[in-house]
Order: C-alpha cells, then structure tokens, then sequence
C-alpha cells in the first residue's frame, strides 16, 4: 500500500523486490501469484496444488489453506509440449507461465476474498479472506464455455466473452450484486486477451486488432451500443493478445505495453500523456504504484521503474 515493494513472477516462483533500489528482497519458489492484500502487508499465493498461501511481509510467517479443486497450472495451448504437471507442493517445481489461457485472478480491492478463474469455463472460485472459506460462483447454463475476461476492481462484476456456437460472440456481463444478473452486450469483433475494469466499474480498457491496425479502446458498459472510444498504437507487440494493460488506482491514467516500449495515456480523453524506452524486448507486464506517481514495467529479463512526475 505504500509503493516500497514491489513482486514479479516467474516460472519458479515469485520474487519480492525494493521499489527504491531494485534489491531482491526474497522469493516464494513454486508459487503463482495472485497479488497483495490492499494493506500491502500480506501477500497471496497459490501453490501447485491449488492451495492458498498467505504471506505476511512483515515478519515472514504463512498460512496455506486447502483451495481450489480445479487446474490451476498454466499451458502453453500454442505449444505441442503442454508443460509438465505438478502433483505435488514441490517448492522447486518449475511450470510453465501461460502466454494465452491462463487463469483470471486476483485479491478484491477491500481485501475481502480472492477470486480465480477455472481455465475454459466461466465457472469462478473464491476465496474469504477472512473466514478463510472457499466458495463457488456457478455457471450460466446458456454460456458453458465463455472466457472470463476480467473482475472489477470490487469483485462485484465480472466480464466474459461468449462462445455458443454459430452464433455472435458477445461480451457477457455478470452482476454478482444484482441478483447475478447476465447481460448480453456487443463485442468490438477484434478484442484481444487483456481487458481491465476502470475505478468505476463502469467502463473496460482493451486490446482491438482490426486487420493488423491495433488500438487501445475504452468500452462503456452502461452504453454498449455506444462506439468505443480508440487510440492507435504504433508499436509492434510479437504477442498482441497478451500486450499488458494497467490503470491507475484513481483512473486518471492508462498504461500499455507496445512493442518495446511504455505508452501512457489519458484515461478520459486517451491522450498520449508519457512514452517510455529502455527495454529490449515485449513488455510484459505493468503495475503503477499506490500513489500513481511511478510505473513498473518488465521484459522477460529486466524491470524497469519509471518516474511520473517528472
């Protein structure tokens, strides 16, 4: 919560950093992250097998609670090789992160519980934090084999995109605080892998690519028919689907990875407000901090922290 720390992630594990100088502070091996607590002092983590972890950042102590009766191993769907299985909580185990179809997951923004996806079905798990029970949000009867797509930052909405055969595909809007209502809205025909909700929940930043023409759009969940506000980018990202999208805690800005290189726009008006360079390969992941005044940005071999208020 104060931006002193900052955690990456590997195929061995998680590794804790100091956001002001870059020193490795220490690692969770075997692990997959899921994310930090809002009060910044714990941190959650799934082991192989499936198992919530809970790790204190202050004084090094963990909970692990029996979890999720589901996949949680990433694949490599593109790849003949599916990667190995892990089937036991071997702290040296070593699985391959997924570049598509890895699971949606995450710690609700008031701490409450954490939510992961089951890959291929829109069937959500969930965690409570506090009572330390799991839970399960079912499926839609008519959407078996939607891909879940995003939460809100409260946990209160989820988005999917439909899958039924022979028809549309269509973005799916799930309400859980409203009596679990389902509604259907269009899709941009092009929209890629990563979505992310804005602080009022009442909008989704993505990825569209129309004929090679890549945008960053803002889509308005309360007036779906309304044409998405675009951008263009100019970078060439070798792994457009899985480009990384971030949004500042107080929504003012949005940051993506094109290419190389950090663009950072206006959320309302999706000016370009910043570029960054210095990585030499795809971006790869992107987390502003607390604050909103520094950026963290990573290739496969580096991280890279940059100043905003500059």
């Amino acid at each position: 919560h104060d931006g002193r720390e900052l955690a990456s992630s590997d195929r061995y594990g998680v590794w804790f950093w100091d956001a002001e100088t870059g020193t490795l502070k220490d690692r969770l091996r075997g692990r997959i992250a899921v994310g930090y607590v809002p009060d910044g002092d714990r941190f959650v983590s799934l082991t192989p097998r499936q198992r919530v972890a809970i790790h204190n950042r202050g004084d090094g102590s963990e909970e692990v609670f029996d979890g999720f009766d589901i996949d949680l191993i990433p694949r490599l769907p593109s790849h003949d090789d599916p990667g190995p299985v892990v089937e036991a909580d071997d702290p040296d185990a070593h699985f391959k992160i997924a570049t598509t179809g890895a699971p949606v997951r995450g710690v609700t923004r008031d701490g409450g519980y954490v939510l992961v996806d089951q890959i291929g079905w829109n069937l959500t798990r969930g965690f409570d934090l506090t009572s330390k029970d799991t839970f399960e949000l079912g499926r839609h009867e008519d959407y078996w084999s939607s891909q879940l797509l995003a939460y809100s930052p409260s946990g209160e909405f989820i988005l999917y995109r439909t899958s039924v055969f022979d028809d549309p595909v269509r973005l799916l809007l799930r309400d859980i605080g409203n009596d679990d209502k389902w509604t259907e809205m269009p899709i941009p025909e092009r929209l890629r892998g990563n979505v992310v909700f804005l602080p009022d929940e009442r909008r989704v930043a993505c990825l569209i690519d129309d004929k090679n023409a890549r945008s960053l759009a803002i889509i308005d969940l309360t007036n779906p028919d309304e044409t998405a506000t675009r951008v263009a980018l100019d970078g060439q990202h070798d792994f457009f689907d899985i480009a990384p999208l971030a949004v500042a805690a107080d929504g003012n800005l949005l940051a993506v990875g094109s290419g190389s290189e950090v663009l950072v726009f206006n959320a309302e008006t999706l000016e370009e407000a910043d570029r960054f360079r210095g990585h030499h390969g795809d971006v790869t992941a992107l987390a502003f901090s607390p604050d909103g005044q520094r950026l963290a940005s990573s290739d496969k071999t580096s991280i890279l922290i940059w100043d905003l208020t500059r």
